[in-house]
């Protein structure tokens, strides 16, 4: 379900999931000082951390289906573990850098 979205939301929308990645690189290329990076990885309790992700398939599961990224039994049963209660639910991953912009000189 996780790929489908991505794929979904990255080729009409210009989502991309592996950029949190890359973000580190990028301030330290644009000449930022008195870089910090940081990662977090979030897990929650049931409820609150699936609401995202229904909020998601909710909006892109016909997209998805009709795409052939998934099926429709593949989204019902989706839905039938969201309301189970039974699984680690994982939101997603948190990269964050803070930097500092070079003062001028003279």
């Amino acid at each position: 379900m996780i790929s489908a979205l991505t794929e979904i939301m990255g080729g009409e929308g210009g989502f991309d999931a592996t950029y949190g990645r890359r973000l580190l690189a990028d301030t330290r290329t644009l000449g930022f000082t008195d870089v910090e990076a940081g990662y977090r990885g979030l897990q929650s309790d049931h409820e609150s951390a699936w609401l995202a992700w229904q909020f998601l398939v909710e909006q892109f599961h016909d997209r998805m289906v009709h795409r052939n990224l998934i099926t429709r039994a593949d989204v019902n049963h989706w839905w039938t573990l969201t309301r189970a209660g039974t699984h680690l639910v994982t939101g997603p991953a948190i990269f964050a850098v803070r930097a500092r912009r070079p003062l001028p000189i003279g």
